[in-house]
């Protein structure tokens, strides 16, 4: 028997598959709390759902067989795992990231962002926070495994994982844009802050670029990835009082600091930092499918319930019409210059989706982006039950709404309450 539960944890994700003794988590994470994007109450209400729910799927097996799948390095997709583990002090087999951070070309877009960020912070004069990430790959994992496109994962029986992005080529390429884009940048924010010259504040950006480059392949080298938004301190501002840095750290993000110290074209810079940055980890993000290889004359229940101590829930047994139970695209959008979320529904639908009768219709899909995201291609999909991964819907994600109820007769926004329940049965 084969289990996918969607955790409620507000804007975030955490998925839980249980299927022959091995549970394989997805990410698990909540917003940044420094951000003001969730409230510590949140916050809390998250964490208590996480171990709600990872203590079901472990059960009596204890944390023997589990394995954990961190779609790409956003705080969002990993802090709640990561705080669960660590304070327990408990070891994963397996953790599984994105193979770009093997690529020379997207490792050095990396460290353009670290020592873009922490030239802001040792402007400002504040200390970062020492990212969880380095902790958790060091510590946390036995083991740790490279996933790209055409990439399985037994997971028991006969369902496995198929992974459907990212495409090395590609995004070694992009990589490689990002790169540029960051280095006119840094030039930019040189030209526009206020604190330094401009010649000092480039050949101070260099010096940090590195030592920041020799950390960040050191730590890759060790199975130690460095977070995108977040970094582990490699250098510390002379005149910065470190404890009160880090205090200070805990409710100022980096765009702020840039606008704080830069002039009239702050604004445009942290847009455009905030651009890059995210494009460049959804496009590095793992995406997959978890399909099942004997699908005819078997069938899935779905349950519907609140987090509650009196649990509501709704319960549906329907037919399995095609391999694909569940289709996960992390935070793949086309926002991209190469369309990502385009190119891995193409692979999926000419790769990996097999069916019992036209057209294609798959259990449950997860909506790109906390149903930020969207492609035509969905409309391929028809899926049973779509699910946005979030606490509220406004922007893009509320105008997708609409979009997804066009293609799905179930649509659940999760929330901290709503968790979805996916089952096969024989």
């Amino acid at each position: 028997m084969f289990r996918y539960i969607v955790v409620p944890v507000g804007r975030g994700f955490c998925g839980v598959a249980v299927c022959s003794g091995t549970v394989l988590v997805t990410d698990c994470g909540v917003s940044l709390l420094g951000s003001g994007r969730v409230s510590r109450t949140s916050f809390r209400r998250a964490c208590r759902n996480t171990e709600r729910y990872l203590s079901e799927a472990l059960g009596f097996g204890g944390w023997r067989g589990v394995q954990w799948l961190i779609s790409h390095l956003h705080y969002d997709h990993y802090s709640l795992m990561a705080e669960y583990a660590i304070r327990r002090r408990l070891k994963v087999d397996t953790c599984y990231v994105s193979a770009a951070y093997s690529k020379a070309e997207c490792v050095e877009a990396l460290a353009y962002i670290v020592a873009f960020q922490q030239l802001v912070y040792e402007i400002a004069g504040i200390l970062p926070v020492r990212t969880l990430i380095p902790k958790i790959l060091g510590d946390v994992c036995r083991d740790v495994k490279a996933l790209k496109q055409g990439d399985t994962v037994e997971l028991g029986g006969d369902v496995h994982l198929h992974v459907i992005w990212p495409e090395i080529t590609i995004v070694t390429r992009y990589c490689g844009r990002v790169v540029e884009a960051l280095a006119k940048l840094v030039e930019e924010y040189c030209r526009s802050q206020e604190r330094l010259s401009e010649r000092g504040c480039m050949e101070r950006f260099k010096a940090i670029l590195g030592y920041v480059r020799e950390s960040v392949n050191e730590s890759l080298s060790r199975a130690r990835l460095e977070s995108p938004l977040e970094h582990e301190d490699a250098s510390h501002s002379r005149d910065a009082d470190p404890q009160r840095g880090n205090e200070r750290m805990k409710r100022t993000a980096v765009s702020t600091l840039i606008r704080k110290t830069t002039g009239t074209r702050g604004a445009f810079i942290v847009r455009k930092y905030r651009e890059i940055v995210s494009r460049y980890a959804n496009a590095t993000s793992v995406a997959y499918a978890i399909v099942v290889d004997n699908y005819t004359n078997r069938s899935i229940d779905l349950r519907i319930r609140e987090s509650l101590p009196l649990t509501l829930a709704m319960l549906l047994s329907m037919p399995i019409d095609s391999n694909t139970l569940i289709l996960y695209l992390a935070d793949l959008q086309n926002k991209n210059c190469v369309k990502v979320l385009d190119r891995a529904l193409e692979y999926f639908l000419n790769n990996v989706v097999k069916l019992r009768r036209d057209p294609v219709q798959v259990s449950m899909v997860v909506a790109p982006h906390h149903g930020a995201g969207w492609s035509p291609l969905l409309k391929a999909l028809r899926p049973r039950i779509t699910v946005i991964s979030s606490d509220r819907l406004n922007g893009p994600a509320l105008t997708n709404v609409k979009r997804f109820c066009s293609i799905s007769p179930i649509v659940v926004t999760t929330g901290f309450e709503i968790a979805v329940e996916i089952a096969s049965l024989g």
